[in-house]
């Protein structure tokens, strides 16, 4: 399968150089050699560039997994403690925090 990418890569320089083939003279083989390699080295370092990002993509993707289990944990341990908070304010009495100084509508 890569190998079909890369050679759909070259494609587009390949064309060129069969172009400007047809506009020179026969001498100039050597100038569509060149081209062709200079087309395959481009596409090695682009190839290389998606494979560097592919990477980045996955390492990130793992980095905001984990993140979004911390928060998760974080929320379910304020939830837990504010329910405590009420619990222990109700037993010994007490308005549950906020409710004090929630503004009343008149």
């Amino acid at each position: 399968m890569n190998t079909a990418r890369a050679w759909m890569g070259l494609v587009p320089a390949l064309l060129m150089a069969v172009a400007v083939q047809a506009q020179t003279p026969a001498g100039s083989t050597a100038d569509m050699r060149q081209q062709v390699q200079q087309a395959r080295k481009a596409l090695g370092s682009q190839e290389s560039r998606v494979k560097a990002l592919k990477a980045q993509i996955h390492e990130l993707k793992a980095r905001n997994a984990s993140e979004q289990a911390q928060v998760s944990l974080r929320d379910r341990e304020i939830a837990r403690l504010k329910a405590e908070l009420a619990r222990r304010q109700h037993a010994s009495g007490h308005a549950p925090a906020g409710a004090a100084s929630a503004p009343h509508e008149h």
